[in-house]
């Protein structure tokens, strides 16, 4: 059920919130399919049951401790080729979100987890409608640990704000914050800056230019140095005399 009783700020900026929803992305794509809401229209929950992460896999979360965002937006003339420009934008907007609140060392693992000290704190997916050679609209969906402190064991190498700092945080006050921090990189991306947006998401890549472990799909695992991550959004690797690029069904990074 919508909470009527949000903030001014959620109002004017079209942010919907739930006290609980299953997942604020199957909400936002169902509601694009059936009509076309205003550009940046958010969906908004801290209680979400059964949040989706990257292929296939759930984003686990605790009730009220943590912020589930999903915003959808129509990108400016923006190619099928260079959808991960999306990723770029969601994740630089994260990362700038956090360091409202914390001073420690924060990351992006590829393709778009972000780390708090070498470990993981925020999750990110991307829905895209296509039609001919652009995307028509896009889902954004960002699950950001905040007050949670204790992780099932399957998560060893997750975190939070609230671990990072040894105290709890205001959800609403957050939830304006990464949504204005967003809007301000979806500008950047509207706007044709999308060199800065690569210039500014190499230089927070995790692990760029060191040699770092690698496991495949058959789960062999390898060393390579990171190079960076190509327009289609690709890692990257120096291996041996040669550069290889992956994409994410491919490996996977090991911390």
């Amino acid at each position: 059920m919508v909470d009527n009783s949000v903030s001014e700020f959620f109002r004017q900026k079209n942010i919907i919130f739930f006290k609980t929803l299953d997942s604020t992305q199957s909400y936002a794509l169902e509601l694009t399919s059936k009509s076309k809401p205003i550009d940046k229209t958010a969906i908004l929950t801290y209680n979400q049951s059964a949040g989706k992460g990257q292929l296939g896999a759930k984003w686990q979360t605790q009730a009220d401790k943590n912020l589930c965002m999903s915003i959808i937006g129509y990108p400016v003339k923006l190619k099928v080729g260079e959808q991960f420009l999306l990723s770029m934008t969601a994740a630089l907007a994260v990362m700038r979100f956090l360091l409202q609140y914390t001073q420690k060392k924060i990351q992006i693992k590829w393709p778009n987890d972000i780390l708090l000290d070498n470990k993981k704190i925020c999750g990110i997916l991307i829905n895209n409608s296509l039609q001919g050679m652009y995307i028509t609209s896009s889902v954004t969906g960002m699950g950001v640990n905040i007050n949670q402190t204790a992780f099932e064991d399957g998560l060893p190498n997750a975190s939070s704000l609230a671990i990072a700092e040894g105290k709890e945080f205001a959800l609403d006050e957050l939830s304006a914050e990464l949504y204005q921090c967003y809007e301000y990189y979806y500008q950047w991306l509207n706007t044709g800056m999308h060199e800065l947006l690569r210039s500014e998401y190499h230089a927070n890549l995790f692990g760029i230019g060191a040699i770092n472990r690698f496991e495949k799909k058959d789960e062999s695992v390898f060393s390579a140095k990171v190079k960076g991550v190509d327009i289609d959004g690709r890692l990257m690797l120096s291996i041996g005399n040669r550069i290889e690029k992956f994409d994410i069904r491919e490996i996977k990074l090991l911390l």
